[in-house]
């Protein structure tokens, strides 16, 4: 190869291509570009109305495995407060329920419109306590049932909006406190819950002529009383009974569950 072409080549190879230059920089200006507007197009969550964030979490929250993505600042805990105080709630027994408010603010249980209660039998284990205290009261079967409706007469008074209240029944075959305490509960019901709309009383065992009280309510609806091993028949259907019923459909319950009981 002549000497003076070797020359050129060299100097061409040491050049930097200018049109390559160039396209790479306007490349580089438009993703640049491209990214910006995308981040000034970019909207936040909290940036949205306040009506579509309602929608958003109502619709999230349906599963309650999701639950903890109210967890994720304090803001959108308070956000997201109103709409799970607002599902309807289901819980197998008061135990369950007495927790349930003792974690929560009155301020979030006023939100509650809907609730499911199984009343379960009282823990008698105090009356055999092998070592009672010689110098405090000895607690009586009595006793500890007239501490537990106190409870649930507390337990209704927390929830000043409730609407709509169901109820199962203890088991028929279980003592004579445990269905002295029932029947007081229910006579407790129209006074502390002055804006129920609906109660339905799984038994049809003569409510409204042992509580003559219920009669003020707007509907009370009786049925047959669910059996307290089978919590999957809790909605099922609901027979008919002479004062101010009809048939409801059914309506989807979720439960809560206190961390610290057992099940």
């Amino acid at each position: 190869m002549p000497l003076g072409q070797d020359t050129r080549l060299q100097a061409q190879l040491q050049t930097p291509n200018l049109e390559f230059t160039q396209s790479t920089s306007i490349t580089t200006a438009k993703e640049n570009n491209e990214s910006s507007k995308s981040t000034r197009n970019r909207v936040s969550l909290l940036d949205l109305p306040a009506e579509l964030r309602n929608r958003i979490w109502s619709e999230a929250l349906q599963d309650i495995s999701r639950i903890n993505l109210a967890c994720t600042c304090r803001t959108l805990y308070m956000e997201a407060s109103t709409i799970l105080y607002q599902r309807p709630v289901h819980f197998s027994s008061q135990k369950k329920l007495f927790a349930w408010i003792d974690r929560s603010d009155s301020a979030d249980l006023a939100r509650v419109r809907f609730l499911t209660l199984r009343l379960t039998d009282v823990d008698l284990s105090p009356l055999f306590d092998a070592n009672p205290d010689p110098h405090a009261h000895r607690m009586t079967a009595w006793d500890l049932y007239q501490r537990e409706l106190i409870r649930l007469d507390g337990a209704l008074e927390a929830l000043p909006s409730l609407n709509q209240l169901m109820l199962v029944p203890p088991d028929k075959h279980k003592s004579m406190f445990l269905k002295s305490m029932y029947v007081c509960f229910l006579r407790r019901i129209p006074i502390r819950c002055l804006r129920l709309e609906r109660l339905v009383v799984h038994d049809d065992n003569n409510v409204l002529q042992k509580v003559p009280e219920l009669r003020g309510l707007a509907k009370v609806v009786c049925g047959s009383s669910v059996s307290s091993q089978s919590s999957s028949a809790l909605l099922g259907g609901i027979s008919d009974s002479h004062y101010k019923v009809k048939r409801e459909e059914e309506v989807a319950i979720k439960e809560e569950f206190a961390a610290s009981d057992e099940s």
